[in-house]
């Protein structure tokens, strides 16, 4: 509008001064009118501009201030003489002023306590909105007069507000409470000695994690899954460790939670000198094997050594590992007092105790016996069937001897005990788990 304003005044002066030169002009008829024509506008920089009519007879000043953000010139021509006008005139643009950028004393992110905001902007007189819901704040929303304290996840956007600017941008922090849980008291567990190990060794890094909210211990002991599942029903520990469920153990279950961990393959371990003569076995084999029916290796399909007794070792009653190789392997369930009738069985308490003994079998027999994979690093594994013992024939079911690895609590655990389990299905574990010779749940294509 005031543009425009300046051209109506502006032709009106420049009419009034053409008007004069045509009254002037000696070459111009008393009957012809004096005619204003507009020949060139333009916008240009401002500056100061001196101009003279053609004649030289007059002078025009227009002084015009230098920080006019734009000009206008308008050349005229009075007809009927050779007098030209040339004057400029200044319009002003007044850019508007903006309210300056939000600040924050918080940059988004995740926090291990509450946080205490500050927001604040550089221009003067500003008025600073902010929400908490994530809508775009406006005047009618909350006014920031103090410091903010902030103890949950929030999202706050915010602006800059003042009459005559320009709001400031609007700016967007997410901030993310996660404060450290406090985990008092102990941790304790017994059963499954499969599973013992995978917990030994979770044990000081669960407690390398969680320095600052635990300080208490973890005891980790064996026993059997019988033990474990036992122990945890009487409330004698917190966690009862089972290659096994209660209902395949012979145990009450009642009321126990079931945390299914890890995957276990059993393997066929045998010693050095039984592996120098025989790679795979049938499941009629092993199955005569552990009834008593055969007890020379020589009777052994593919054996192709001479005579040699064969050693059997096997786990105690209650055993998790016992219970599965019986489930899925040899098909044979005896009791105990059965098996000590038969002079080549032996017993062995544990997993680390069943692979000592075929590990130091002496070279006048040749020992069979089951043992987690665990445990069979330094051991030799027959096959099955042809189907070798290892995860991924585990994972597609194709090997057949192989069980979850269950921690059982009463009920729900207390956030201590839930916590190391949670650790022991974490990413942290992930490489100690496969290291240790456990199979991943997540990898199974079967299940039972």
């Amino acid at each position: 509008m005031k543009k425009i304003l300046s051209l109506v005044c502006l032709l009106s002066l420049i009419f009034s001064i053409t008007m004069l030169a045509s009254c002037n002009s000696a070459s111009t008829s008393s009957k012809q009118d004096a005619q204003v024509e507009t020949t060139t506008v333009e916008e240009t920089t401002a500056e100061i501009v001196t101009q003279t009519t053609s004649d030289g007879a007059t002078t025009i000043v227009t002084d015009l201030p230098t920080t006019t953000a734009v000009r206008t010139t308008v050349n005229t021509k009075v007809y009927g003489t050779t007098n030209v006008v040339r004057q400029t005139y200044a319009t002003t643009t007044t850019k508007a002023k903006t309210v300056s950028p939000i600040y924050t004393s918080v940059q988004s992110g995740t926090y291990t306590s509450s946080r205490l905001l500050i927001l604040s902007t550089g221009t003067t007189g500003a008025t600073i909105y902010y929400t908490t819901d994530g809508k775009t704040p406006t005047t009618s929303s909350a006014k920031y007069t103090s410091a903010i304290t902030i103890s949950k996840d929030t999202t706050i956007k915010a602006i800059g507000i003042k009459s005559g600017y320009t709001s400031s941008a609007v700016i967007t922090i997410s901030i993310i409470i996660k404060i450290p849980v406090q985990l008092p008291g102990n941790i304790t567990a017994s059963g499954s000695t499969a599973l013992q190990p995978l917990l030994q060794a979770a044990t000081p890094l669960f407690k390398s994690k969680y320095a600052s909210t635990f300080s208490g211990s973890v005891t980790i002991n064996g026993g059997g899954s019988g033990t474990g599942l036992s122990d945890v029903m009487s409330g004698a520990v917190d966690i009862g460790n089972s290659d096994v469920t209660p209902a395949q153990a012979g145990k009450p279950g009642d009321g126990l939670l079931d945390h299914k961990v890890r995957v276990v393959g059993v393997g066929l371990a045998v010693s050095d000198n039984v592996y120098a003569s025989l790679k795979n076995i049938s499941s009629n084999d092993l199955t005569a094997i552990y009834n008593g029916t055969k007890t020379n290796w020589n009777q052994i399909a593919g054996w192709t050594g001479g005579s040699l007794p064969i050693q059997v070792y096997y786990r105690k009653s209650g055993s998790g590992t016992r219970t599965l190789f019986e489930t899925y392997g040899s098909f044979v369930k005896l009791s105990d007092a059965q098996i000590a009738t038969m002079v080549n069985f032996t017993k062995k308490e544990s997993s680390g105790d069943l692979e000592t003994a075929i590990k130091n079998n002496p070279n006048t027999t040749g020992a069979i016996g089951y043992e987690t994979l665990p445990y069979c690093k330094d051991l030799k594994l027959l096959s099955l069937d042809g189907v070798t013992c290892n995860y991924a024939n585990i994972y597609t079911g194709d090997y057949n001897i192989w069980g979850y690895e269950h921690m059982y609590t009463k009920g729900t655990p207390n956030v201590t005990v839930q916590t190391f389990i949670d650790f022991i299905t974490s990413a942290d574990m992930a490489k100690t788990i496969t290291d240790s010779g456990y199979g991943s749940m997540s990898s199974m294509k079967v299940s039972r």
